[in-house]
């Protein structure tokens, strides 16, 4: 799990939107979960069971996603 402050950082709220685009979401509230390729937009208790159950299925995914680490290894490319 890796937390990314996006309000005072430029570069993370960038991130964030272009994570958002590439899952065709539109809609950005903190807290912005990214669980492999599913966006889950801002939090209350009664999604605890199902963010759970979501990490749970996705760390047991042999054909795991990281949509963070595709957007940043491309950008470290075109600037590389």
């Amino acid at each position: 799990m890796i937390k990314y402050e996006v309000w005072y950082n430029e570069d993370n709220n960038n991130l964030m939107t272009q994570v958002g685009e590439k899952l065709n979401q539109n809609y950005f509230a903190v807290p912005f979960l990214v669980i492999g390729d599913e966006i889950i937009v801002g939090y209350n208790s009664s999604k605890d069971n199902y963010i759970k159950n979501r990490i749970i299925e996705e760390y047991n995914n042999v054909e795991y996603i990281d949509i963070v680490k595709q957007i940043t290894s491309s950008l470290t490319r075109c600037y590389s």
